[in-house]
């Protein structure tokens, strides 16, 4: 075989491995898309838009995880080409970088393993790099000691790759077929450049060609196919850091401040309920939890360093396969695209998640509003998320609240001090703090009412599904802690909640629920069939259909920050369940449980354990087997990527 015969093989056969590689990387992109569309609700009655997305992802994935090999692979076949060179130089060059390329392959395997697309290009290189080799030695145009390194440098990669198939799976039919069909793509491809040069070039243009059209074939939007039955209008309004106990829903509010006039006005059209229980005591989870109708272990985005991963399937994914114009405006961190939520939003401005910098509620409405009115003939689905009750809370002219401290706590309102400085907190510090978020709270309630005011003088409200909930409290040193993240105790997780949806009349409900019900709530009011059976009943559902013969449907929360590195002092993990008057925590780092009567106990100071031991029993029975069931489904934790101005952010926030 001559040097031109020789280069020309070498370049084929690098050629053939990155088409192959990249074709059989689509494909199992493509198949993985396909195990997670089964696994995560898509199936053959629709989301095809939100299984193109899923698509897209899975197979980019592939490519990516694909392309360091095949490269190398490539790399391969021509060094072994150029060993077999008469030209010296060429020739140590490649006896040299051919050990070289075996020890990146090597590498990769020990780093990421090998599948499908890699797996067939690998062996195809590896097999006639062989080729190469037998041939030179044939001819005997280079002594076989030099070429010692080639011979192994090039047998070393396909033997793995075949020991590890067949030692991994070895009773498989496709492992058998996977080396025989890579050892016969091979010996063809030797055959055809022998025999048929021409016709091996248009095999490999074919190729391709083919993975072109596959490509081309993952990246087509979906036609929608799913259908709301009473296509209304959607607006979930999140509040964020809003107990329960400081808004004046009834009246009444804490120290007799009138927190949320707005909201009261609101509820005397909604369906209130007095009894919402969060899943998760921070944003990431709490909202991830209502947006996919899953607890925080089932969606996987439970860490503080968490994204909710693609595979998941979000109410705004449904809705935009229903024909909806799907919107949201948020202002936090962790409601950024880089954690996950943002998935199925057409339209998703996170240009208010600025922490301490701004008080962003008034451009919140404004941009919700801009949503609103950019009608088009689809309804709308809109999420507008509210933050400045969150600290650092600040003092706001419309009330006076806060005026009368004067104390040394101003010159010393940070985040991080307050945490190292709270046993020094006296009662005129933590009035003072509360004041100041009462405050918050008010501001707040009344940009949502120029929100609502807006819907209802537009005509929009009979025609639109509205909710209004928080994802978690705020704790004001109730059990020596400030703010949130790390505690299921109620100031953390009992949360407003109302609903206001055409044809429903005013009511408050005192029945515990789940703020994750807002999934099925809004897919079962417009009509949208998904045919999910593992999530919480609508809220609007009639108490008699909701009830169950045994008793009052439990309600669960956790915390699970497993990998939190020591110095957040966040490495906690908690779990909890409520039902009616009960509520058992248990506080799995410490090993302890506590048992709390919230009829004559609602703060949970005092735990009844031991004087009510059939109770606790039955609660503990309860939370032992569902927590054994989440740990068993939880899903693969994604890591949402972070930049220092990020976590600089975060650990101002109290986060990190």
């Amino acid at each position: 075989m001559g040097s031109n015969s020789l280069v020309r093989v070498g370049a084929f056969t690098a050629a053939a491995a990155l088409a192959l590689g990249a074709l059989l990387a689509l494909f199992d992109g493509w198949r993985l898309a396909g195990v997670l569309a089964d696994q995560n609700g898509y199936d053959v009655r629709g989301y095809e838009i939100g299984a193109a997305a899923l698509r897209r992802s899975a197979v980019l994935h592939s490519l990516r995880e694909s392309a360091a090999v095949a490269a190398a692979c490539s790399a391969s076949a021509l060094f072994v080409a150029l060993c077999a060179l008469r030209v010296g130089a060429w020739h140590a060059l490649g006896t040299l970088a051919a050990p070289l390329v075996a020890a990146q392959l090597f590498w990769l395997h020990h780093q990421r393993g090998w599948i499908g697309g890699r797996d067939c290009a690998l062996v195809l290189c590896g097999a006639l790099a062989l080729v190469f080799v037998a041939l030179l030695g044939a001819r005997r145009q280079r002594p076989w000691p030099a070429s010692a390194a080639v011979v192994l440098a090039a047998a070393a990669p396909a033997a793995l790759w075949s020991a590890r198939e067949l030692a991994w799976r070895p009773t498989e039919l496709e492992s058998w077929l996977r080396v025989l069909a890579a050892a016969a793509c091979a010996g063809v491809g030797v055959w055809m450049l022998a025999r048929r040069a021409r016709l091996a070039w248009w095999s490999l243009a074919a190729l391709c060609v083919a993975g072109v059209g596959a490509g081309w074939a993952a990246s087509r939007p979906g036609a929608a196919s799913l259908r709301a039955e009473r296509p209304l209008n959607v607006l979930i309004i999140g509040i964020d850091t809003l107990r329960a106990d400081a808004t004046s829903l009834a009246g009444s509010g804490p120290q007799g401040r009138d927190t949320t006039p707005q909201l009261r006005s609101f509820a005397q059209r909604a369906v209130v309920f007095d009894n919402a229980v969060s899943q998760a005591p921070w944003t990431l989870p709490a909202f991830a939890s209502m947006f996919t109708g899953r607890y925080p272990l089932e969606h996987g985005a439970h860490r503080l360093t968490s994204r909710l991963g693609f595979e998941q399937t979000t109410l705004a994914e449904i809705l935009r396969e229903a024909g909806y114009r799907t919107s949201a405006v948020t202002s936090h961190y962790y409601l950024d695209k880089s954690h996950g939520l943002e998935q199925g939003f057409e339209h998703f401005d996170a240009s208010n998640a600025l922490g301490h910098a701004a008080v962003t509620s008034e451009r919140v409405t404004d941009l919700a509003i801009a949503q609103i009115e950019r009608g088009d003939g689809r309804p709308f689905f809109v999420f507008a998320h509210y933050f400045d009750p969150h600290y650092e809370y600040r003092d706001h002219s419309a009330q006076a609240w806060a005026d009368g401290y004067a104390g040394w706590l101003r010159e010393q309102n940070d985040f991080e001090n307050l945490i190292k400085i709270r046993h020094l907190l006296e009662a005129p510090e933590v009035e003072w703090l509360q004041a100041l978020y009462h405050e918050d709270i008010a501001f707040t309630d009344a940009q949502i009412g120029r929100l609502l005011e807006h819907v209802r003088a537009r005509g929009l409200e009979r025609d639109t599904l509205i909710i209004v909930v928080a994802d978690h409290g705020e704790e004001f040193g109730e059990r020596g802690m400030f703010g949130h993240t790390i505690s299921v105790h109620a100031e953390q997780l009992h949360v407003p909640l109302l609903v206001a949806a055409p044809g429903v009349s005013a009511a408050r409900v005192s029945e515990v629920v789940e703020t994750r019900a807002l999934f099925e709530t809004v897919l079962e009011v417009l009509g949208v069939d998904v045919r999910r059976t593992d999530g919480a009943p609508s809220l609007l559902r009639s108490p008699d259909a909701a009830a169950d013969s045994a008793g009052p449907r439990p309600a669960y929360s956790i915390v699970w920050l497993d990998d939190s590195q020591l110095s957040w002092g966040k490495r906690i993990k908690a779990v909890c369940v409520r039902e009616g008057r009960w509520k058992l925590v248990h506080d799995v780092t410490r090993g302890r449980k506590f048992l709390y009567d919230l009829d004559n106990d609602p703060g949970e100071r005092r735990d009844v354990r031991s004087a009510e031991p059939h109770s606790a029993a039955r609660l503990e029975a309860l939370l032992d087997t569902w927590l054994a069931q989440q740990l068993q489904s939880r899903t693969g934790n994604s890591t949402a990527a972070r930049d220092p101005a990020t976590e600089r952010a975060l650990k101002a926030l109290g986060y990190l």
